[in-house]
């Protein structure tokens, strides 16, 4: 406590503190040895061997309390909670690098499908959503082994389809189905509790806890998994299903540590109170969170899929969307049931809330995970106290809801907008050109089809084209922002690698500092024994000049000198001795006197003549060596006086030195104090660049937030600009292809960050506008009156009769005024309703395209298709561009068109009502409110342009037109009043009406090919004409009667009768419609 600390003895027991001594330590795991075998996976079977089930089933280092196991981690018993040892069954996701492991397998997996699913790649981004969640794995559908681990259901599931694997494959199972029963029905049991994060409420569920976390259960099903593991006679796909088996039973011995990690309410409850905006931290206690964020995410993007499909609106494409949305739908699973909305309670307050018994604790519940929570918040069931309720989840109801809004809309054969629109026979031809650039953008053939299918926008092409430009140039300024961001956080960043650079710098020149300071004060140390070297040398030599020869060499001197004299009388003695030795023997004795002189005395004299020599010599050498000795001395003394002026020099230029070595140190010590202050101050600096508010993080975030909005920024101008080139084609009447094609499938490069995409954009925007400024010229305009009663008499009587009728503008009927036009567009539509003096009726209706052909090019076999439609469209053929436009007609407003406009201008900024579509077209047309009998008549105006093909062109057309299907509409008591008057005042039952060939326009031939009749009849009554009072030719109301036998003279009019099949008296009047074929004109 407070700085001090306790040393306790490893040899002598001591009593230690309840913090060691009661409790066992956890042991967590720091390192892992699976990084090979997930390289191994990742190079061998790439990311789906990486991401798989099995991968995450490595087995990690085993840790055990048993002391005689080897390949393992052998931890003390009596130290750490054996109960709660780290797994080595599979990958160990609570160890240190559990994070990465969480990391590699779920966020990184989870967050590339989010990505590929707002590119618009559904299919990529399914393929990565099962990586974590693939229900076609109905045994184990979560791929994600700690979301397996805390489903006891989908665990549940595992286990017994391992069971059936090993039926499969030939195993008993019955062993260990006995030992597993017992488990298994347990978990079912504790798995609300567990999937709701609360504490088991029920007896049942805490018999299930208890049995789930029972080792003796655990430890019988161990034993047969280890029996079945043991046999030696196993084939590979046994050993497998053993394998997988073990593994399962494994994590289902592992329930007690995934219950004990799951956050209680009060964890929860203070996670969310800590950090009320991380979600995450509340989902790593409630794991339930992220699996049904994996779910939601999962269905959406079936859904966003279903939605791009269905836009698309092909018999292929509607039948794909439909699958995808029945599979959605079995993955919600069964919709709850909506029982009304719950009575509010009386007002009270809140402490008598607080005081009433037998409620539930109200933070405890709303932390708990929805512990009354069943369906949709039906009655609102989930209820914390009898006073609040829980609002349904419209998240999850909306899911319903767009399921079945989808299905509804394909059963009833309407598009995604809710639109009456009959499936086209065949998808519209792609190019083959625009599939290989779609491909080499990286984009696939959904998306090709997807954009080839996108709607015309509403707005004119300039309008589109401007508002294009614009989110172009923005785009370009977001680049150019995210780009100076990314520059400065670059710059910060390197600014900081610069600072750590230079702290590491000057943290090692530091140590030089303290080394150049130690080696100066060394310098100095050597000066300074240099400088009292000198100064010893110099007393030395004075001492010896001043002290001259020593006793010892005076000794020498004066041997040397006596040792001469010595040698010098010798030689004296010597001489004598010669001169002796020259001079006769004289011999002396008793018997003998006398001299001898010989040789040998001259011998001898000269002998000791040459001793004498020698002695001489010897003497002066003697001499010598003293005059010498001399000599040297000296030389010695003038050599010491050399040496003490040279050792006083010395000290003279040490004192300097030792003066610059001082300084040195004193530098040296400085420049010491100057790296400590820059290392303050490159700390100061790095501390300001790390901490203020313009910092490399704030640059990271900017950067970050930056390319998320220039991602979407540009998912807007591309999106804008192929609106914009859509318009151009559909008010050109353009097929999309190599020489019209200006937006290419895509600029955004994911490695350079998208950079330059917009400046590529605005260059094709800019051709686009060039091709718009050179295919601007004017086309012929062309106005079409129609009357239905000439077109369709049939329609105008449905319309008439039962409020509503369907009418073709065929390409006949533009053919007959200009065979040589093609690229016919409308430009307005007007409906006049006429009574039968001609005056106009105000009639409220509806008018509705159906669909509608445009001939794009001079193409003879476009318009053949058209004549004749059979088989896939040809390329010049397009169809339903802007299909289904509804207008209303209402009463005209001073004799202004009734065409559904206030007021009709040209440069209105939108699309006028079917303004671009072809003038081929089919069209539906329903009055509403009362019948209108006095109908006569209905022109349809229609203001076209159109392009001139050529006279070649025209002729092929012309050869093209054969005799058509016409009508002609005859009301009785109008075209013919006297034979109608006779009749109805005679008694006669039989009506004869004569008929020529000139009532007939166009008539081709003389066959009458049907007769198709109306009565106008008595309130109630039942009437009908028969022809020729054949009963199998009885004019049914709303019936065409084929009549091949009918036919018309040519020279004289034809006489038909018609006989009464009732009481004649119920006839107001009667329309006949007379079918035939009109030849071309």
């Amino acid at each position: 406590m407070d700085g001090e600390y306790v040393r306790y003895s490893k040899t002598v027991p001591v009593r230690r503190p309840y913090e060691l001594a009661g409790l066992p330590f956890e042991i967590i795991r720091l390192t892992t040895g699976t990084a090979s075998a997930l390289g191994h996976k990742l190079l061998s079977g790439g990311v789906p061997a990486l991401l798989d089930l099995a991968t995450q089933e490595t087995d990690e280092v085993a840790v055990t309390t048993d002391p005689a196991a080897t390949a393992a981690i052998r931890v003390r018993p009596g130290l750490v909670d054996a109960t709660r040892l780290p797994t080595g069954s599979h990958l160990d996701f609570r160890s240190a690098n559990g994070l990465y492991y969480w990391e590699i397998f779920f966020h990184a997996p989870f967050l590339i499908a989010q990505a590929l699913n707002g590119a618009q790649r559904f299919e990529d981004a399914k393929r990565w959503y099962e990586y974590v969640f693939d229900p076609t794995h109905p045994d184990s559908y979560w791929r994600f082994l700690p979301f397996l681990a805390v489903d006891l259901d989908a665990l549940a599931s595992a286990l017994t389809g391992d069971l059936a694997a090993l039926r499969d494959a030939g195993l008993p199972e019955e062993p260990v189905a006995a030992a597993l029963a017992p488990v298994l029905a347990a978990m079912r049991a504790l798995a609300p509790a567990v999937a709701q994060n609360r504490d088991p409420v029920t007896e049942q569920e805490r018999a299930a806890l208890l049995a789930v976390t029972a080792p003796a259960a655990h430890e019988e099903v161990a034993t047969a998994v280890a029996d079945l593991a043991a046999r030696t006679d196993l084939t590979p796909a046994q050993r497998d299903a053993v394998a997988a088996l073990r593994e399962h039973t494994l994590m289902a011995a592992d329930l007690a540590k995934q219950f004990d990690a799951l956050g209680d309410r009060e964890n929860l409850l203070t996670a969310y109170r800590d950090d009320p905006f991380d979600p995450h931290a509340i989902a790593d206690l409630r794991p339930v969170a992220y699996r049904r964020a994996v779910v939601m995410r999962y269905v959406d993007n079936l859904l966003d899929w279903g939605d791009l499909l269905f836009r698309q609106y092909t018999p292929e494409s509607v039948d794909e969307a439909r699958m995808l949305y029945v599979l959605a739908y079995d993955l919600l699973g069964e919709r709850p049931e909506r029982l009304g909305t719950g009575l509010p309670a009386p007002a009270a307050s809140y402490a008598g809330l607080d005081a009433e018994p037998g409620d539930l604790d109200l933070v405890g519940y709303f932390t708990s995970g929805g512990t009354m929570v069943t369906g949709a918040g039906a009655v609102h069931a989930g209820v914390a106290n009898a006073y609040f309720h829980i609002p349904e989840n419209s998240v999850f109801d909306e899911y319903w809801a767009r399921v079945e809004d989808r299905l509804r809309k394909i059963r009833q054969s309407l598009n995604i907008m809710g639109i009456s629109q009959p499936l086209p026979l065949f998808e519209p031809p792609i190019d083959p050109m625009a599939l290989v650039r779609s491909v080499a953008a990286g984009t696939g053939l959904d998306q090709l089809t997807a954009g080839a299918a996108a709607p015309v926008p509403h707005y004119r092409f300039a309008v589109v084209f401007r508002r294009a430009q614009e989110l172009v140039d923005k785009l370009r300024q977001l680049g150019s922002d995210l780009l100076s961001v990314l520059e400065r956080g670059s710059a910060e960043e390197l600014s900081l690698l610069q600072r750590r650079q230079e702290q590491e710098i000057l943290t090692m020149t530091r140590a030089v500092k303290t080394a150049q300071i130690r080696i100066a004060e060394e310098n100095l140390a050597e000066l300074t024994a240099s400088r009292d070297a000198a100064q010893q040398r110099v007393g030395h030599y004075e001492t010896l000049i001043a002290g001259g020869m020593n006793e010892l060499e005076r000794a020498q001197v004066d041997l040397m000198s006596t040792a001469a004299s010595l040698h010098f009388a010798s030689g004296v003695l010597k001489v004598a001795a010669a001169i002796a030795y020259a001079v006769p023997e004289f011999h002396a004795g008793p018997f003998i006197i006398g001299t001898t002189a010989s040789g040998r005395q001259l011998g001898d004299t000269l002998d000791k003549a040459a001793e004498t020599g020698e002695s001489l010599g010897e003497g002066f050498g003697m001499v010598g060596e003293v005059l010498g000795i001399r000599a040297q001395h000296e030389r010695m003394v003038e050599d010491w006086d050399l040496q003490l002026a040279t050792a006083r020099s010395d000290i003279t230029e040490l004192e300097h030195r030792i003066g610059g070595a001082t300084e040195q140190v004193a530098i040296a010590r400085r420049e010491a104090d100057l790296l400590e202050r820059e290392i303050a101050h490159n700390e100061s600096v790095a501390a300001f660049l790390t901490d203020k508010f313009t910092n490399a993080e704030l640059y990271g975030w900017m950067s970050g937030t930056l390319a998320g909005l220039y991602f979407q920024a540009y998912n807007l101008a591309y999106e804008m600009a192929r609106a914009a080139e859509r318009a151009f084609h559909f008010e050109h009447g353009r097929t999309a292809g190599e020489a019209t094609t200006f937006i290419r499938p895509a600029y955004w490069q994911s490695r350079r960050g998208g950079l330059l995409a917009g400046d590529s954009l605005a260059l094709d925007l800019e051709r686009l506008g060039k091709a718009q400024f050179d295919t601007g010229g004017r086309g012929l305009e062309i106005t079409r009156q129609v009357s239905l009663r000439a077109l369709d008499p049939i329609a105008l009587l449905r319309l008439r009769d039962a409020g509503g009728c369907e009418f073709t503008l065929t390409e006949a009927l533009f053919d007959d005024d200009f065979p040589g036009h093609y690229r016919r567009q409308i430009r307005t539509v007007t409906v006049t309703f006429l009574d039968p003096d001609g005056n106009t009726l105000a009639v409220p209706a509806t008018l509705t395209q159906l669909d509608h052909k445009t001939v794009l090019e001079p193409d003879p076999q476009a318009v053949r298709h058209l004549l004749d439609p059979q088989g896939a469209p040809p390329a010049a053929v397009r169809g339903d561009w802007r299909a289904s436009q509804q207008i209303a007609l209402s009463e005209p407003d001073g004799g202004r068109d009734n065409n559904g406009l206030f007021e009709l201008r040209f440069d209105d900024d939108r699309y006028l009502p079917f303004e671009g579509t072809g003038a081929v077209s089919r069209w539906r047309l329903a009055r509403g409110g009362r019948a209108v009998r006095d109908l006569a008549d209905v022109v349809v105006t229609v203001k076209y342009t159109a392009e001139q093909g050529g006279e070649v062109f025209a002729n092929a057309v012309r050869g093209l037109l054969k005799p058509h299907p016409a009508a002609r509409l005859f009301d009785l008591a109008r075209d013919f009043p006297d034979e109608w008057g006779e009749f109805l005042a005679g008694d006669d039952p039989r009506l004869a009406l004569p008929f020529t060939t000139q009532m007939f326009p166009d008539l081709a031939g003389s066959q009458i090919t049907g007769i198709y009749p109306t009565y106008d009849l008595v309130d109630g009554a039942v009437t009908r004409l028969v022809l020729g009072g054949d009963p199998a030719q009885t004019l049914s109301e709303g019936k065409l009667l084929p009549t091949p036998g009918l036919t018309l003279r040519s020279t004289a009019p034809s006489a038909w009768t018609f006989t009464v099949d009732g009481a004649k008296e119920n006839l107001r009047n009667v329309g006949l419609v007379l079918t035939y074929q009109a030849r071309v004109q």
